[in-house]
């Protein structure tokens, strides 16, 4: 898929892997593969939080204080991590 026309002239690799480390086995070539293509799965939450007046960037509703006509509606809002999956409380925030 990677060598046809469409997709080739945009220069997509494999998983992003430097053709150079493809097949070395080395401590350093195994490591700049994993820096090239591994990701942390983590939730966002806190960097938007709700809070009272002056303890939080969003009030109880998701209107963001001193912007007009803007509302947060997303796992940033969440004061803290949680200890269960995001998707039923960001479900519930954005109703």
């Amino acid at each position: 898929m990677l060598t046809q026309g469409s997709v080739s002239k945009y220069g997509a690799k494999a998983y992003a892997i430097d053709e150079s480390i493809r097949s070395a086995l080395s401590d350093s070539a195994l490591r700049r593969r994993l820096l090239g293509t591994v990701e942390i799965p983590l939730h966002g939450s806190g960097t938007c939080a709700m809070g009272n007046e002056g303890e939080g960037v969003v009030d109880e509703v998701s209107k963001v204080r001193g912007v007009g006509g803007v509302r947060v509606v997303d796992s940033s809002v969440f004061p803290f991590a949680l200890g269960a999956h995001y998707q039923a409380a960001v479900c519930a925030v954005a109703e």
